[in-house]
This record gives C-alpha cells, structure tokens and sequence, in this order.
C-alpha cells in the first residue's frame, strides 16, 4: 500500500488518548478539533489521584503534539490527559495511575506518550500495564528520551518506541527498525509547530517524532488494520529507510545456562584459575570429589593445604591424570590446558580428555571452547563452555544505553593478580550469609559455578571479539537483566589495572576495564591495591573511576603480598604483608587518600567492608 492510498479513508474517526502537558482548544489550528480532557495530580503520598476539569496547557508542548496529529489526521477524536505542568516533569507513580485511568476508563485506539522514564523503579508494573493496554486493543506510541538513552515505555515490545530519523525531513517520511528497541524513526528535527506564548514555535525531539507515527497510525487503523504487528509492517513497506539485522539467537542461548547437573565433579589441572574452587568450595552446587594435574607438574602427591597455605576441614591430594578414576564422577571441569599438551604430544589435551568423558556418559565443563563436532544425540548437552556469542549482540540501539535502577557495586584493581576476584567471591558469601539477594556478572571461566548469574569472560583465552562500542552495550545489557530480578544489589569484577601503571606499552592498556565500567554503571567501586603501588598512582586510579561513572570509590582492599626486592620490579617474586606493615600502609595512605583500607582475605577486615558496603547503600 502506498501511502496516497490511505488518504480515501481520512473521513473514518480515530480516538486519540494523549498524556502530556494539557492542549490549547482556543489556539487558532485547533479550533475544529474534537477535544476533551482531564487533569491528574498525584497526592502526596504517591497512594491517590485526584483529577479535574482543567486540561489547559501552560507550557505549548501538548498542544504542539495535538497539532501535528491533527494536521494530518483532521477527523481524530482527542483526549488529553494533563500530566505535566510547566516543567515538563512528573513521577512514574503519576504516569501508573494515569495508563491505569486509560486502561478503566478510554476507548481509545491509540495512546501517544511524549515522555519516557530511563531509571524506572516500577518496570513490572509498568510493563504489566502497557501489556493489557495492548491486549485491550490500544496501540501505544511512545518517544524514547532526547537525551539518546534507553526509555520506557517506548522499549517494552508492546508499545511502539519512536525515536529521530536521520533521513526524515517530511511528516511521513519514516524508518524502519529491524530487531531492536527502536521500531520507528520519524521526523523529530527542526519544524514549526503551535504553542502556546507565542502561538508558534520551531520544536525539535523525539516527542514530535512520536506524533507524526502516532498521525500515521491512525490512518493505518483507518485503512482497516488495527493489530500492532500488522501496524509495525506497514511501516516497514513504506519506510524510506530499513536499518538491517543480524539472526539473533533466542534470549535463552544468548548467554548459556550449564545445561547439566552437576553433583561429583574432577577438575583438572590445578592451575591459578582452579584455587578459588578449593577455597570457597561452600559456594558450589556440587562437591569436588577429585583434583588432577599431569605428573610434570610438581604437583601430584601434594596437599591442597600445602600448595596454597591454607588451612582446610576437607584437604584433597593431587593425583595424576593418566590414572583418573571415572567412576567417582559425573562431571570434569577442564581448566586452561594449552600449555599443557605439548608435555603428551597431543594437538589438544583438552580434547582429548573431552572426548574420553563424553564417551564413558560424563559431563565436561571446559574453560576454553573445544574443537569437535558434539551435536551428535548420544552427548545430549553434556558439554559446555561459557561463551559470548556475536549473535548476543544488542543490535540497532544508535548509542542508547540503558539506565540500572538497582544499586551496583564493582570491583577494579590497580593491576592483575592481586585477588580481585577472591574478594568478588568474598563478598558473595558474605553478602548472601546477611541475606541480601545478589546478582552476579562474572569476569572468570569459574563464574557460573559458583552460581553467578552470567558471565563476561574477558582473560586468558577469552575468545571474545567484538568492537568496543559493541562491548558497552552487552555489558550494558547483560547487568540490565540482571537488575530486572528481585535482588538487592548488582556486582561485578574487572580485570587487570585500571588505569596504565606507564605508556611505554600496550600491555599496561585494559580498554576492557572501561567497557566494564561504562557499561555496568556502579553507583560505588571497591578498588583492589598493592602495598607497592604507589600514592599517586592509586589517586588518579580513583580519581578515574570516579570520573568516568560518576560513581564513588567506597574502599581499598591490600593485596596481602609485597615484593621481595624493590628492584625486581612487578614480576618479582613476592612475601606476605605483617599485620605491623599493613597498619603502617593503612596510616599513610589514609592520611594521603581519605578511604577505608581492608586487608584482604582477614575475617574481620572483611566483615567491617561489608559493613561499609551496607552503609553505603543503605
């Protein structure tokens, strides 16, 4: 259909709900409008609303948007609904007791919101209600925010998101938006409208973007067609421009679940990646019943108690690979093996080891993505790797991010190996032993055994590869999801340093500390040190995060290491910190710094950072 065809259908009545800022149904475009109205005004106590007669407009806007419907849709029957004053503001309360007013009291076909919410407590309410509008037969428009972020309603698939199209000079030029958030894109740039003082003014934004689709809708439904689907491809055909698409995977494979249980588990080897599963083996779902590593190792025959100095009520003994007991497990966790092959002469250890467990009927959760072709049915899902697809990719958002409406709380460092991701899992228990619900973005292998709700695999064999742009917004995304749950508090972790220790190499460059970061969002970070790191470097570290998120670095946590000789540099080997050196740190670097200092791992050193981390939020 063209779109002088629907012109034979302008004389059909369309009912028009707008929720703005009130009308003028004196000014001189509207004067053969059909206009009626109301006013709302939520009580203080967010609990009632009371409405009146008045719907006048004391700012323009309102009657600006009626205007440009009207124009091209003469016959339209409005109802205005006056939710804003002047300011232009209102609250998400307000905006619920209005859509529900709509849902108990209009006929309407259509509902233009000129407004959207970029942090919205009430999300599931607000979502819930825009679903029944649009059960009830209500087609929703809605503008997306001025300010290129993420809105709602206009995100929610039952509501129609308008936002500015570049090519879009003309009230029924229009774009067309494959697979993401935005549907539309309309002329939302520089043209004349009426106002209120003066009587007409030249506007720009996505509100009047959101009329011309909204002026367009109706004659759509004019024309016979009055389901949102078939509404949306109308658009489509007539659209002057189509942003193109990519396949996506279903939400469920986006970012893959373990598709097995998991209850005796072997894990091999026991490199660095593999300790935080002995160490905080109370925060599995299942039970480490054996611990492996080849005999060129060092390893085979020693405690675990040994080799990392701890103190354990369950102690395991390293034994040799070649004589793996298969009928003691269900599952084999397969750490980093690359470096490993070449002692066997094997192409790839892992595969092989893969391989052998799938064949006895066990379960392989691998590190690293493994070569093979397991779609056969008698391995029915019982190989797994954490992976970012590029199909995950959140695709045709034109820069918009989404806001996160729960708390966040980071984890940074000033360099790599310094136990930013023990005091990631050190917070977990603590945090979940207070009771607190917690969602977790995981930057390890080992995250979602831990039960982490996603992970971000971004270190040693990430086989990540997509642009940085693309990286804010799947990080962006992934801690949106998460905040969506009933928890209490979003955490996260980066990798290596921050900020570069000096500019004579890219190794001391982390561009994904910055995705992580602008990303996710936090409201506050905790920033992992070393006791040789030096004042000014851990400054501007802080000052850095604290710039880039407009967020606040709540505490230091000292790596409890120092290097054994000044001259070795930072791949000197290391000695642990006295409690009598990190008090002496602790005074001078509060005396320069002004934060709370930790010592990490040291039970009542975390507990008071628990604490701070409660405060804060709280």
């Amino acid at each position: 259909m063209r779109l002088n065809d629907f012109e034979k259908f302008k004389g059909e009545s369309i009912r028009i709900a707008i929720i703005d800022s009130g009308v003028d149904v004196y000014h001189e475009t509207l004067k053969n409008a059909k206009i009626r109205g109301v006013g709302i005004k939520l009580s203080d106590d967010s609990q009632s609303a009371e409405f009146c007669e008045d719907f006048s407009d004391s700012s323009g806007h309102g009657t600006a948007v009626v205007q440009l419907i009207s124009k091209t849709v003469p016959c339209a029957e409005f109802f205005m609904i006056k939710l804003f004053d002047d300011s232009l503001e209102s609250t998400e309360e307000a905006l619920l007791f209005t859509l529900k007013y709509v849902l108990e009291n209009l006929d309407a076909d259509i509902l233009n919101l000129s407004l959207g919410i970029t942090a919205c407590d009430h999300d599931t309410e607000l979502r819930e209600i825009c679903k029944l509008l649009e059960q009830k037969g209500v087609i929703i428009v809605s503008a997306f925010d001025n300010d290129h972020a993420i809105s709602y309603p206009a995100a929610y698939p039952s509501v129609i998101g308008v936002d500015t199209g570049e090519n879009c000079w003309k009230c029924d030029d229009f774009e067309y938006v494959n697979g993401g958030i935005v549907n539309i894109r309309a002329k939302g740039g520089l043209q004349r409208a009426a106002w209120g003082t003066p009587a007409y003014r030249i506007v720009a934004g996505n509100s009047f973007a959101a009329a011309h689709v909204t002026a367009f809708t109706a004659k759509i439904m004019q024309a016979g067609n009055r389901e949102m689907k078939g509404i949306i491809d109308v658009f489509r055909d007539i659209a002057i421009f189509t942003y193109p698409t990519s396949v996506n995977m279903s939400d469920d494979n986006r970012m893959e679940k373990v598709p097995f249980k998991m209850g005796n588990a072997a894990i091999f080897p026991f490199n660095k990646e593999m300790h935080a599963l002995v160490r905080f083996p109370e925060l599995l779902s299942f039970d480490i019943a054996a611990i492996y590593d080849i005999k060129y190792s060092g390893r085979v025959g020693a405690a675990i108690s040994k080799l990392l100095n701890l103190s354990m009520e369950n102690d395991w003994i390293v034994q040799n690979i070649e004589n793996i007991n298969w009928d003691d497990i269900d599952t084999l966790v397969l750490g980093h093996c690359d470096k490993l092959s070449s002692a066997f002469s094997e192409i790839s250890l892992a595969k092989k080891l893969a391989a052998e467990a799938l064949d006895k009927g066990k379960n392989v959760y691998s590190f690293d993505p493994i070569d093979g072709n397991y779609t056969d049915k008698r391995y029915n899902h019982r190989i797994f790797f954490p992976k970012i697809l590029k199909e995950s990719i959140p695709i045709n958002r034109f820069g918009k991010m989404r806001s996160i409406s729960k708390p966040v709380l980071g984890v940074c460092g000033t360099s790599s190996k310094q136990g930013k991701y023990t005091l990631q899992l050190i917070l977990r228990k603590a945090l979940m032993t207070r009771g607190y619900c917690l969602s977790q973005l995981g930057s390890e292998p080992t995250a979602l055994l831990f039960g982490m709700d996603k992970v971000y695999h971004v270190g040693y064999n990430s086989d990540l590869s997509i642009s940085r742009w693309d990286n804010y917004h799947l990080v962006n995304e992934l801690v949106y999801e998460m905040s969506l749950e009933d928890v209490d508090i979003v955490l996260f972790g980066c990798q290596a340093s921050t900020i570069p220790h000096n500019f004579n190499n890219t190794m001391f460059f982390n561009p994904f500390c910055m995705e992580m970061l602008l990303g996710a969002q936090p409201d506050a970070v905790i920033l992992c040190i070393n006791y040789y790191d030096s004042v000014e470097y851990i400054r501007r570290t802080i000052y850095a995060i604290e710039a880039m998120t407009d967020c606040k670095v709540i505490g230091l946590v000292m790596y409890p290491m120092r290097l054994k000789d000044d001259w070795s540099g930072y791949v000197g080997s290391k000695i642990k910190v006295s409690p009598e050196e990190f008090m002496q740190k602790k005074h001078e670097l509060d005396i320069e710094l002004d934060k709370d200092i930790f010592y990490l791992g040291e039970e009542t050193e975390m507990e008071k950072l628990v604490d701070l981390v409660v405060s804060f939020f709280t």
